[in-house]
């Protein structure tokens, strides 16, 4: 069982670097981007709700 100490902290060491582990990763991107584009053509636009996808990072927007 990992303890709310150690979660702390793997959490706040992989938030400092996310970026750069992450974002900069052109495959990761590209999976990413691809995946967004397949929910934003399958969402139904007309039925008025909202679609909140890759919130946080901003990265797709």
């Amino acid at each position: 069982m990992v303890n709310k100490i150690y979660a702390t902290e793997f959490y706040d060491d992989l938030a400092a670097k996310y970026d750069d582990d992450w974002l900069n990763n052109s495959q990761y991107n590209v999976q990413h981007v691809n995946e967004a584009v397949k929910i934003f053509q399958l969402h139904d636009y007309r039925q008025g709700s909202i679609l909140d996808i890759a919130c946080g990072t901003g990265a797709i927007s």
